[in-house]
Order: structure tokens, then sequence, then C-alpha cells
């Protein structure tokens, strides 16, 4: 018998500073490599202990929360900023086929 999916609990406040700039070292290590950093590059990058891995899911489920962030379950390299994510970031998303953008 497997163990239900946890529920997300979504919450309606703004996102911290923090949670913006792991969001925006996600979507810029995104357009520069083609991938989600590891955990541990995210780590480097925040010049948090390698030990800290915990804080990389807090911040995940923080902006998963928020409706900022979507990853793929059970697949590594995944995590990318949603559309509200990007305005966020202050950047405007590519439009999807049904908002008239190319397919």
């Amino acid at each position: 018998m497997s163990c239900p999916e946890p529920r997300q609990r979504k919450t309606t406040l703004p996102p911290t500073d923090r949670q913006l700039q792991v969001l925006r070292l996600i979507e810029r290590h995104r357009a520069t490599r083609g991938c989600a950093p590891t955990a541990r590059e995210l780590l480097d990058q925040l010049g948090l202990s390698p030990n800290s891995l915990q804080a990389v899911q807090e911040f995940y489920q923080g902006l998963e929360a928020r409706g900022l962030l979507e990853r793929e379950r059970g697949k590594a390299r995944t995590a990318r900023a949603t559309a509200e994510g990007l305005r966020w970031l202050g950047v405007t998303a590519p439009p999807t086929p049904s908002e008239g953008g190319s397919p």
C-alpha cells in the first residue's frame, strides 16, 4: 500500500527576496545550459553549505506553493518558472500556441 501524495498548500503571500533569487538562478541556468541546476549547484550559487540540501527543498516547496515554480515528479533538473514566476522576474513568457504564437 502506498502513501498518498502530500497536499500542496497554496498561498497568496508574495515570494521572499531569497525565493526570487533562487527562481532567477534556476531560469538563468536553464537559459544557459538547457536544464535546471542541481541542488548542489544552487547551494554553491547561493553561498550555502553543501550539506544544506533541505534548504533547496524548502525553496522549491515555497515557490511551488506560490505557483511560481513547477517540477516533474521523479525527474531530475526539471524545475522551471511558471508564467506567474516569470512575471515576478520581469520576464515575459513566450506565447503559447493557443495565445496566437507560432507552433
